[in-house]
């Protein structure tokens, strides 16, 4: 059985442990406090399991999440604790995790993802899944965006955001840290004369990727490499940020595969 506090079940939405935990999903809380929010089941497993730290959990009565800090709450309470569809009503807090450039550990060819200003967390979570799939090392991104532990973009990542390693810094720490490593960034813009398909792609190399209105600066597109271009045959002349990273590293992938 799960272990709860006390025995105790809460069941009032005004209780004050579950309005902390509900102001989490703002991220000036989640700033101020150095904890976030984990919502199902599926997710929670995968932070612990990559070594996040769960600082409680919270659920309905009979709900067995296999981690201890678990406190039962129902009715009202649980209403407001749990965010959209949910069907198993599991909300953890966690300790956010260090997020420092020093903790990205660089092999001998390392293949980054780097995000720059990222504002809606779908697009950063789908990026972040992409990101797994394809192996990158790691994922770097600036602060000017929203930040990883957006609830949102958890879920949209499918908790992927646990299973990579995720840093944020500045855009001038983020160029001087690839300029010290001698990493190539490798940027799309459309009017690239060079496709993805034709560039060369170095062995170490960081895709980057820019925000879904305004892509990239001009300080990025010409950082340590020229911009390659994604093609594109039909009337509009732009790819969702999600869809053009996707894009871009598989590409990246089946080179480096090759």
């Amino acid at each position: 059985m799960p272990v709860d506090h006390n025995g105790v079940v809460i069941t009032s939405s005004a209780n004050p442990r579950i309005a902390a935990v509900t102001r989490l999903r703002k991220r000036r809380h989640r700033d101020r406090t150095g904890t976030f929010l984990i919502d199902s089941g599926r997710e929670i497993a995968r932070a612990h399991a990559s070594g996040v730290e769960i600082v409680e959990i919270y659920g309905p009565p009979d709900a067995d999440p296999g981690l201890r800090s678990f406190q039962a709450v129902r009715g009202p309470a649980l209403e407001k604790l749990t965010y959209g569809e949910r069907t198993d009503g599991l909300v953890a807090v966690a300790r956010t995790p260090d997020v420092s450039l020093d903790r990205v550990h660089l092999g001998l060819a390392p293949f980054l993802l780097v995000a720059i200003d990222i504002e809606k967390p779908g697009n950063l979570g789908a990026i972040l899944r992409t990101a797994d799939a394809v192996g990158a090392d790691a994922v770097i991104l600036n602060d000017g965006g929203t930040d990883p532990w957006n609830p949102n973009v958890i879920r949209s990542s499918t908790g992927a955001v646990f299973t990579m390693t995720v840093a944020v810094a500045t855009d001038a720490a983020i160029r001087n840290w690839l300029d010290k490593h001698s990493i190539d960034a490798l940027t799309t813009s459309p009017s690239a004369p060079v496709s993805i398909w034709n560039a060369t792609i170095p062995d170490g190399v960081a895709v980057v990727v820019g925000a879904e209105d305004k892509g990239l600066g001009s300080e990025w597109l010409h950082h340590r490499r020229s911009p390659v271009s994604i093609p594109m045959w039909g009337a509009v002349d732009s790819l969702n940020t999600s869809v053009a990273a996707a894009v871009v590293l598989y590409e990246v992938a089946r080179r480096r595969q090759g």
